[in-house]
């Protein structure tokens, strides 16, 4: 069976995060896998920097800033035409991964529906905490990073209830791209993976979960430069997300628990003068609702059994 891994950084202006990027991915204990970092017409000299100090990494360079969706999916098709890869490990540029990474990522795909897998993401500063372990969704529709901020310990072990993996490391089994697309570039950076999820999942695809392949993630470390750029995307495409994957009841069920929570949520930060992150946030739920049209277009009709799984999902 051909195991060869093909890891993908989509990259922009990340040169601090690089080097420990990297290295953790040359001192891998798994040695059947290559390297291709995307840069997103990054100004900051990472280009030089790969080039000169991991000469076996490939680099695709493009020719400006496309985001975090278009970058994996040029990294992806890549991937599709010139390599025989089985699996592809997308990864943001400010994680690094333990030594046995790859390894035992690789041992979640269990079975034949298994398309994807998340892995045990830690919190970069404090390696007890735990920054991701996949996707979910809330009561009120909203995905979120499954276990975000609890502490780690030896009996902790999840993977129930997972819809998807976070694209800032996933691993994907690359028939799963041929069989359900790529990322979807409007999104630009920010839910892209959990629109891809959803996709998976309907199909009727698994996503595994291996908590023995550890990574340390600096969160916000690929856009935190950018002040509040996350706040305003998530809120633009979590609109996106509803008007393209929600089944009609499902948003007639549950529009009226979205508006008391942004509600509350808007009240929250009003009332701590957090003014900035309200203001940004307010205009990405505009964007999305500007953009709402594009993502009707897309919509699908579902079949009674993609309808039960949806209800399930969400």
């Amino acid at each position: 069976m051909n195991n060869f891994v093909s890891v993908i950084i989509p990259n922009y202006n990340g040169m601090e995060h690089l080097g420990e990027c990297l290295g953790s991915l040359i001192e891998q204990t798994f040695g059947s896998f290559d390297i291709t970092v995307v840069d997103n017409g990054s100004t900051d000299n990472s280009v030089n920097f790969i080039t000169e100090n991991y000469p076996s990494v490939n680099v695709l360079k493009l020719n400006r800033n496309y985001g975090f969706a278009r970058g994996a999916n040029e990294g992806i098709k890549n991937v599709l035409m010139n390599t025989c890869s089985e699996y592809i490990l997308l990864l943001n540029n400010d994680v690094v991964c333990s030594r046995d990474f790859i390894e035992n990522f690789l041992k979640g795909f269990k079975n034949k529906n298994v398309l994807s897998c998340a892995c045990r993401m830690m919190n970069y500063y404090d390696r007890t905490v735990i920054d991701d372990c996949g996707i979910t969704f809330n009561r009120y529709g909203h995905p979120f990073a499954l276990c975000h901020g609890e502490k780690y310990d030896a009996s902790f072990k999840r993977g129930e209830g997972i819809t998807g993996c976070c694209a800032g490391a996933g691993l994907y089994k690359k028939e799963v791209f041929k069989k359900i697309g790529l990322f979807d570039e409007n999104f630009i950076a920010y839910y892209e993976d959990v629109d891809l999820a959803v996709r998976i999942k309907i199909q009727g695809y698994e996503c595994g979960y291996a908590d023995d392949a550890v990574c340390y993630h600096k969160r916000g470390g690929s856009y935190g430069k950018v002040k509040f750029y996350d706040t305003e995307m998530c809120s633009r495409n979590l609109v996106f997300i509803w008007a393209k994957n929600y089944p009609v009841g499902f948003i007639f069920r549950k529009t009226p628990l979205f508006i008391s929570g942004e509600i509350r949520r808007y009240h929250h930060l009003l009332k701590n003068f957090f003014l900035r992150e309200a203001l940004f946030s307010f205009k990405g739920l505009i964007r999305g609702v500007c953009g709402v049209l594009g993502m009707l277009k897309k919509r699908r009709m579902y079949s009674s059994a993609e309808k039960e799984i949806c209800e399930k999902i969400f």
